[in-house]
């Protein structure tokens, strides 16, 4: 298979996971808009928009592996993309708050699914030497759905007069195109044997047919990795707008665009510091340093001063260029063959949705409460994630 197929097909992985984290995060800067409807949300019931992401994405990532081993690559993206325009679409009818959190279900199945598929995907398509920046590419799916989301919504919003509907409806038909593309263009390579693109993602160890996994550092990078998305991904990326709007006093327009500011700097520094990881090595300590960071940058986000919301924005920015990837290229060496790579992206996938539901579920009521106790709070969480990847032991 050409190296020009394979980045075609690359691009359609791409697509799925871009699609899926733009319906996610298009609630976050309409979450005032959503309160303000006539569908019932309270502030102790609207962090379950995002919340119901997480809980679905982990209860079907171990059936997503299995899905995969079944059913093959591009039936399980295939799945993810049209779960993702089938629950917008649906959810851009919904007459109520409790039609709407169904509609999520179904959209948190489609992210459940690509989360797995798409880091899968790369360990077949890209050579070992280009895995950590494969899977940076691959993570920007995240902040450029958040980007996206961020800045159109709000725009859609206005364009629809105050209407939470056009949102969902444009991002819905966007996943249907973006299901079609996936349909036409997804194929993966046929001309080697799974043992030789095995070999040729994660070298030798992953190969042998009898490779032992490393569960124990395996389990503390998804540790890392959960309470990392409980911080940044369920309560920074879902409530930030709602801080910036209620207590900075800034519009819906504004609050999205700071609060995607992160976002931008991924998109375009990731993939370098993806390749940068790969040339110098130290994975793990880039993981422990930037979970670091954003435990001390949590007390800045939310000490109510424009200047430091500028300061943490970059800075998260910078952190979510670290530690994604990094964890996502770490984890295949260590499952030790091909069927438990699946597994341990499987329980990456539980991990992410897991701390994404908890971070959405506990900043609700803790925002309710006291920005400042919900920052302390935040800032634990990403410590112990800082200090469970540093112990973890990789070799």
């Amino acid at each position: 298979m050409s190296t020009t197929r394979r980045w075609i097909s690359f691009l359609m992985v791409f697509l799925v996971g871009l699609a899926g984290f733009i319906n996610m995060f298009k609630c976050a800067p309409l979450m005032p808009a959503l309160l303000g409807s006539d569908l019932g949300f309270t502030p102790d019931t609207i962090g379950w928009m995002m919340s119901m992401f997480g809980i679905i994405g982990a209860i079907l990532a171990f059936p997503a592996g299995i899905f995969i081993n079944k059913f093959g690559l591009k039936v399980t993206l295939v799945t993810s993309i049209a779960c993702s325009a089938a629950g917008s679409i649906l959810g851009a009818m919904s007459p109520s708050a409790i039609m709407l959190l169904a509609t999520r279900v179904l959209e948190g199945a489609g992210v459940g699914f690509a989360g797995v598929a798409g880091s899968v995907a790369v360990t077949r398509l890209l050579p070992a030497k280009r895995q950590g920046f494969g899977q940076a590419l691959n993570i920007d799916t995240f902040p450029l759905g958040t980007l996206l989301a961020m800045n159109v919504a709000p725009m859609l919003l206005a364009a629809g007069g105050g209407s939470w509907q056009t949102p969902w409806w444009t991002f819905g038909i966007f996943a249907a195109v973006c299901l079609v593309l996936v349909v036409l263009f997804f194929k993966l390579p046929e001309d080697e044997p799974a043992s030789e693109e095995a070999k040729r993602a994660h070298g030798d160890a992953a190969a042998a047919p009898m490779g032992k996994p490393k569960w124990v550092p395996i389990v503390l990078f998804a540790v890392t990795f959960a309470l990392y998305a409980t911080v940044q991904g369920g309560a920074v990326s879902t409530f930030y707008p709602t801080y910036l709007q209620q207590v900075m006093g800034l519009d819906v327009q504004a609050s999205g665009s700071i609060t995607s500011i992160s976002s931008l700097i991924v998109l375009f520094v990731s993939p370098f510091a993806g390749a940068f990881a790969d040339k110098v090595g130290h994975r793990k300590l880039f993981v422990g340093i930037g979970c670091l960071v954003m435990a001390i940058g949590m007390p800045v986000a939310f000490a109510g001063n424009m200047v430091l919301v500028w300061v943490f924005s970059v800075a998260l920015g910078l952190v979510m260029c670290v530690v994604p990837p990094n964890v996502y290229a770490m984890v295949p060496p260590l499952a030790g063959n091909p069927k438990s790579i699946v597994f341990a992206m499987a329980l990456l996938g539980v991990a992410q949705n897991v701390g994404t539901a908890l971070g959405s579920a506990l900043m609700g009521p803790l925002s309710a409460t006291s920005w400042s106790l919900a920052a302390t709070v935040l800032a634990v969480l990403a410590a112990v994630a800082g200090v469970a990847s540093l112990v973890a032991r990789t070799k």
